[in-house]
């Protein structure tokens, strides 16, 4: 339609008419269409890792087995399901091993959950962290990991931090 739209008569309501249906449409497709996106899912922040503790399970001449608790801060405001983890863990600057998550976790939205990883390592490499020890009761300590979520989101994580001794 070419030419000035008629402000009066039939045709200029009939016009008006028209492109208020057009605005209307357009505010309701934008409506629908930020509400979709209201529900889409976002990628999760990754959690906060801090070791808690680490217990000998086992102690054989070659062979030494831990279980670590390491305290997982969700800061996001939904649960993660939790599939795997797969960690790093080093103490006073010697690397004991990696540690993975036995069976999945939940860790709940906001909130901090223990959770307990198995951990195999050589007792030579225990051995030479305590003779690093410094007589203090406190053990610096490095683990670097990713959790993987049920959906196969992979979240990585880091922390340094100091382990009491004898506690």
């Amino acid at each position: 339609m070419d030419g000035p739209v008629p402000t009066s008569g039939r045709e200029g309501l009939a016009a008006r008419a028209g492109a208020g249906r057009r605005a209307a449409f357009g505010a309701a497709a934008l409506a629908l269409l930020f509400a979709g996106c209201e529900g889409m899912p976002t990628k999760p922040l990754p959690p906060k890792v801090e070791l808690a503790g680490v217990r000998v399970v086992s102690l054989a001449p070659a062979d030494l087995r831990l279980a670590v608790t390491l305290r997982i801060d969700n800061p996001n405001a939904f649960a993660l399901d939790v599939a795997a983890i797969d960690a790093d863990i080093g103490v006073n600057g010697v690397r004991l091993a990696g540690a993975t998550l036995p069976e999945p976790v939940s860790i709940a939205a906001s909130a901090t959950t223990p959770v307990q990883l198995e951990l195999r390592s050589r007792v030579k490499d225990l051995a030479q962290a305590l003779q690093r020890a410094d007589g203090s009761g406190r053990m610096p300590y490095e683990i670097t990991g990713t959790a993987v979520l049920g959906n196969g989101t992979r979240l990585p994580f880091a922390r340094r931090g100091e382990l009491s001794v004898g506690d």
